[in-house]
């Protein structure tokens, strides 16, 4: 996996079995979008951890504030 972050946004690459993605999130982030593979989906939020479920094979994700 590669993981980009620049400001409040974020891309990265991964490739693989399925898997989940947890990304920190600044203090005071606010809601988020994610972004996998062109199209937003869901994404688990508690706290400042974000949980990006991944399924199998080659993605590119992206993760901005709304």
């Amino acid at each position: 996996m590669s993981l980009e972050i620049k400001g409040k946004a974020a891309t990265g690459e991964t490739t693989g079995v399925a898997h989940s993605v947890v990304i920190a999130l600044p203090t005071n982030y606010g809601e988020a979008t994610v972004i996998v593979d062109g199209k937003t989906v869901e994404a688990n939020r508690e706290g400042n951890s974000l949980t990006v479920h991944l399924p199998e094979g080659a993605h590119a994700f992206a993760v901005a504030p709304k």
